[in-house]
């Protein structure tokens, strides 16, 4: 039987992921890997993506929070894509203490 992976956060009960995948349908062996699969040709189809490659677990994920709707995974790493291309600056490393801009919009609203 497929179990989460440990996290250091997050302790989940070891049927957890069968539980969750039949809540949505996806139970039938086979059957997420099937679904993980034609999301990720359909991102390989994808000419407006920048990034192809996703780790089978975040597709599993993004299926799971899209109900298990393939076409609401497909609308969301969608979305996630443009977003980041169209604001790479939100998607950037940064450093809380030192980026000036954070640092200052943090004082105004924490002296506020």
């Amino acid at each position: 039987m497929e179990s989460l992976p440990r996290d250091g956060f997050l302790k989940f009960n070891s049927d957890t992921l069968e539980a969750v995948r039949k809540v949505y349908n996806l139970e039938k062996p086979g059957e997420m890997k099937q679904a993980v699969d034609i999301l990720e040709e359909w991102i390989r189809q994808q000419q407006h993506f920048t990034k192809k490659t996703f780790d089978r677990r975040y597709l599993e994920l993004t299926i799971i929070v899209s109900k298990g709707s393939l076409e609401r995974a497909k609308s969301r790493l969608d979305r996630a894509c443009t977003f980041r291309t169209l604001m790479p600056e939100i998607f950037e490393e940064y450093d809380i203490r030192n980026d000036a801009i954070i640092s200052r919009d943090l004082k105004d609203i924490t002296h506020s």
